[in-house]
């Protein structure tokens, strides 16, 4: 049927109106390059994740995303640069575990609201492994536990540093089992990991990409680790709950449009389905994590409140 003519008038006068809205009407975002600020070092595992996720969604979104290392402060000056910009979509976070979860809870000062980010969305997420030296006679989470109550100076075990998720998962070991552990902080995972190799420390919790067939106790996930079937979980091994995954997300200031955040969103899991971004990021030891914003708000929340108990509990403060 063919339309009226007072129809065919209203429809073509629709038309004319749409044309000539004004620019800031219509969604132009992106119309320049984008800034992702990684908190950490380049060549990491943070900035592997990072880069290629940005030339997925540089190839989406037709505009580049200049990935930009600002280390130092535990992650915080990366999180505060990104907190103070203005919310116009154009200067993201790398979000992760201690910018947007542990940090809120280790400084009392901070110029940043770690959960003050709109969230646009998971990217990807590992566990830590319970590793035990090479010649070590523990070959289970109960050997472990055997041992430190055998010794009357109990296990040590070694962490990247005060206040990482190294540390924590092991502090959390000792609050829920009340095991006398001995903490023994590192400037990092590369000499934590020859000091557990040589037996120089009892244990550590460490990424996954460190295990070895022979020194792998455990994963702090809730399931059995796609690379490492082999190997137990805490769970299985009688410790529920202990579940802990460093991941990467991108989040925007607070403000950041609505529309913007959606197109984030879609991107990033368009790129966390894509093999050859996988593919870059896999030997790191993560996995793709897709989450919506609404999920990611809610993982963040929740990670926050368990860790923030664990924190708390060891009255631990970096500042």
């Amino acid at each position: 049927m063919r339309p009226s003519l007072r129809t065919a008038s209203w429809l073509v006068l629709c038309g004319l109106l749409a044309a000539t809205l004004p620019a800031a009407a219509q969604p132009t975002w992106p119309e320049r390059p984008i800034r992702l600020l990684v908190p950490y070092g380049n060549g990491g595992p943070t900035d592997i994740v990072a880069r290629a996720f940005a030339e997925s969604m540089s190839r989406q979104l037709g505009q580049p995303f200049v990935v930009e290392a600002r280390p130092g402060g535990g992650t915080n000056i990366a999180a505060s640069l990104v907190a103070k910009a203005a919310p116009d979509g154009y200067t993201l976070l790398i979000s992760n575990i201690a910018s947007n979860v542990l940090n809120r809870a280790l400084y009392r000062r901070l110029d940043y609201d770690p959960g003050g980010f709109a969230q646009a969305g998971m990217m990807a997420r590992a566990p830590l492994c319970l590793l035990v030296p090479p010649n070590s006679a523990m070959r289970s989470l109960a050997d472990v536990m055997a041992r430190a109550r055998a010794r009357p100076e109990g296990l040590t075990y070694a962490s990247n540093g005060m206040g990482t998720p190294t540390h924590l998962v092991g502090e959390m070991l000792r609050q829920r089992t009340g095991l006398n552990l001995t903490h023994v902080p590192y400037a990092g995972s590369a000499q934590s990991n020859i000091d557990v190799l040589a037996g120089r420390v009892d244990f550590s919790f460490d990424s996954c990409t460190q295990q070895g067939a022979d020194r792998t106790l455990a994963v702090t996930y809730p399931e059995r680790w796609p690379s490492l079937p082999h190997v137990a979980t805490l769970a299985e091994q009688g410790l529920a709950g202990m579940d802990l995954t460093t991941f990467f997300g991108i989040a925007a200031p607070q403000g950041t449009p609505d529309a913007v955040l959606a197109m984030l969103e879609t991107t990033i899991a368009t790129a966390a389905a894509d093999p050859a971004v996988v593919a870059r990021f896999a030997p790191t030891g993560f996995v793709p994590f897709v989450l919506t914003r609404a999920e990611a708000t809610a993982f963040i929340a929740r990670e926050t409140e368990n860790w923030t108990r664990v924190i708390r509990a060891a009255e631990i403060s970096l500042d």
